[in-house]
């Protein structure tokens, strides 16, 4: 076969590797008639089975419609045990619900009452330091009295310097 030259060969669609074929073509005909017939037999052999139990139940022996009444009381208890335990499941979850939300209650109620206590307490030191700073304020006023009392004393009259002097 000729290479070309310097051994290079010419690309060509002939030459390109076979592929596999593709699955995208294919029908599920068959596969589906098969799942179609296989749902259909379950349902047949269900409606048998059912068939063959309720002529048993009707013209069975005794033993036979003892056997079935045990199956259809094992059934039941089956079917009330199952129901005892789904509401003992609910009632569990609804006391633990209850107890969630009374502890959810308690912790906002304790909130309340430290939130409480805590505004009474900050009143109190606000009453408190309104009382300090009006008795501040009284001395204050008082002692300015005071000063100024003092103060007119300590002056010289001006009256008696200065007024009528000449009619003295």
């Amino acid at each position: 076969m000729y290479q070309g030259i310097g051994g290079y060969q010419k690309q060509s669609i002939l030459r390109r590797p076979a592929r596999k074929p593709s699955d995208k073509n294919n029908t599920t005909f068959d596969l589906q008639k098969e799942k179609e017939e296989a749902r259909q037999k379950a349902l047949q052999d269900a409606y048998e089975q059912r068939e063959y139990e309720r002529l048993r139940a009707m013209y069975g022996s005794a033993e036979d419609k003892r056997e079935i009444q045990m199956k259809l009381q094992a059934e039941m208890q089956a079917l009330v045990d199952a129901k005892k335990k789904l509401e003992d499941d609910e009632r569990a979850e609804e006391d633990k619900f209850r107890a969630a939300f009374e502890d959810q209650i308690k912790f906002a109620q304790f909130i309340e009452q430290d939130h409480t206590e805590a505004r009474k307490e900050y009143e109190r030191y606000v009453l408190e330091e309104n009382i300090r700073l009006e008795q501040q304020r009284a001395q204050a006023k008082e002692t300015d009295h005071d000063q100024e009392v003092e103060a007119d004393i300590k002056r010289p009259d001006f009256f008696a310097h200065s007024f009528m002097r000449s009619f003295r």
